[in-house]
């Protein structure tokens, strides 16, 4: 591969409390088609009862963001969105985390709050925003209830997931 920037090519990183995951793919005949997937267990929001992230899940979602970034570099996407989510919103050490992680991988994360959050798990499950769908997205950290009520956008997120439920102590 060239190396220069992709432009058909875009990239998603999502990094939940449970999970980092990233998807690069290229838009084929008006349709997303997957180049390549990632997929790495951190637990970066477990053991968080004090509303801190703990150094070894930091430590463990920052190698899956190495591994990550080193796609980044073979691929050359155009455009490229790095986020995290309810586990890095909610942590009182978010900031370190943000400058540990671009210190150690040079990527920018954005931090979205719930209302994006369950946007773009809308988006994602309908595609576009007009349709009278009910959309659960079940995280590690939080949960999101997304529908449409008189043309607008309405979102509940509660703070259970799969990773505050195991913490919690349920089981099947």
């Amino acid at each position: 591969m060239e190396n220069r920037e992709n432009n058909s090519l875009l990239a998603a990183v999502d990094i939940g409390s449970n999970t980092v995951q990233m998807i690069i793919a290229g838009r084929e005949a008006g349709k997303i088609r997957p180049i390549k997937r990632f997929y790495a267990t951190t637990r970066l929001g477990q053991g968080m009862s004090k509303g801190i992230l703990l150094k070894e899940n930091i430590e463990a979602t920052i190698q899956a963001l190495q591994d990550i970034k080193s796609y980044l570099e073979l691929y050359k996407p155009a455009r490229i969105r790095l986020a995290a989510t309810s586990a890095v919103r909610e942590a009182s050490n978010c900031q370190y985390f943000l400058t540990r992680a671009a210190d150690a991988t040079g990527l920018i994360i954005e931090v979205l709050n719930s209302q994006e959050e369950a946007l773009l798990s809308y988006l994602g499950a309908t595609k576009k925003q007009n349709t009278d769908h009910l959309v659960l997205d079940v995280g590690g950290g939080s949960s999101e209830l997304i529908w449409q009520e008189e043309g607008r956008l309405q979102t509940i997120s509660l703070p259970l997931g799969a990773v505050r439920a195991a913490a919690a102590g349920w089981k099947k």
